[in-house]
This record gives C-alpha cells, structure tokens and sequence, in this order.
C-alpha cells in the first residue's frame, strides 16, 4: 500500500476537494490518505504526515495546492528513484544525471520517498518554523549539494503555485500574507538550515 499525505490549510476548503478528486480519479492503487491540518507549522505537519505513513512502502507528501493529473503518476516515481521533489523551470537546474534533473534550489510543493530511504534519514527537523527552509534541509540529508526531480514530472502533477490557476475551478493565491512574520521566520530558518546541513547528523526523530 503507498501512503499519501496532504498538508492542508483550513481556508482552502475548495484546493482540498480538488486534491482529493484527482487522487481518487489518478491512483490505482491501494492507498491510505493523511491530511495534516494548519495547527502544525509545515516540518510539523509533514512530520504528522509520515508519522501516519511511516508503515507504507512509499510516501507521497502533497500541499494541498499540487495533485496528480494522470493516471500512472505512481509507477512514474517508485519505477525510476527512491527520492524526488516536484520541481519545474522557474527553479536553477544545475545538471543531469542518470535520468535525474539536478537543481540548485528547492521547492517544498511535493515529495516522493520510499520506505528504505525514509528509514535511512527519519523526519524533518522540527526546530524549523513556518515559511520554508525546512524542505531544503529534509533534501539535504539524502542529496548533499543539490535537489533532484524526475524530467518530465509535470507531465503528471500540477502545482497551482507554479502553474497557476488554470482551468481547475479554484481562485488560487499564495498562503503567504503576513510579509513581516514570514521575514522573521525566513531569518530564524536561515539559521537552523546552515546548522542542519554542516551538521553530521543524518537521522532526525519525532513523536507526536
């Protein structure tokens, strides 16, 4: 059974129903559902979601605002790699190689892990607050110095954020709008980041 989480927030009643549509329609296969709610800053909540997941084969973590479009979406990622982001050409690629596009900055709209190599590097660390950083150090830890995507993965998911709205039915805007608390945070992540990548440090806990 593979595992699928979803970090929701609480005002995106409709970006939730279309997530949950597409999964339904685009997954073939046996599946347990985690929705992670907006109590949780985001290394919380991704945490949440792995935690449910933990037991699963392989993990597909989603923000609420990115779903699959086409069938086989699945076998796309688990026959080709044991990790990889959702990453498009509005990030810096850096390289190929062997069949990976290799970039030099992250984007946190999805992740794909499998079993094995979640066992091998735990969970996000949870010293992270809200407004990013936290899905560059989770990368970090199984890729040293770059952030790896499939070519082609637009092909099977769609990310409102980096595609825009579309004809999906859902007025679509960033999360994002306290501009002067997503500085502090930014700041504050900064840190813990620089920390986390040159600390030796490989598998991260959490309990719920």
């Amino acid at each position: 059974m593979i595992g699928i989480g979803v970090t929701h927030t609480s005002n995106r009643p409709k970006h939730l129903k279309l997530f949950l549509s597409q999964i339904k329609k685009h997954t073939k296969q046996p599946y347990k559902l985690h929705i992670a709610t907006d109590i949780m800053n985001i290394a919380k909540a991704k945490n949440d979601c792995l935690w449910n997941l933990k037991e699963c084969e392989h993990i597909f973590l989603y923000d609420n605002d990115t779903f699959p479009i086409q069938d086989g979406w699945v076998e796309f990622f688990i026959q080709r790699t044991n990790y990889a982001l959702y990453l498009n050409d509005r990030h810096n690629l850096s390289a190929t190689l062997n069949g990976m596009n290799l970039y030099k900055d992250c984007g946190g709209c999805f992740i794909y892990i499998d079993k094995e190599k979640f066992n091998e590097v735990g969970y996000f660390n949870s010293e992270y607050k809200q407004y990013g950083f936290e899905h560059a150090g989770f990368s970090q830890r199984h890729f040293k110095g770059f952030y790896p995507c499939i070519p082609n993965t637009n092909e099977y998911l769609y990310s409102l954020d980096y595609q825009g709205e579309g004809n999906w039915g859902v007025k679509h805007k960033p999360s994002i709008t306290d501009y002067k608390a997503m500085q502090e945070s930014i700041d504050y992540n900064r840190k813990v980041f620089e920390k986390e990548i040159n600390s030796d440090k490989i598998y991260y806990d959490y309990t719920p």
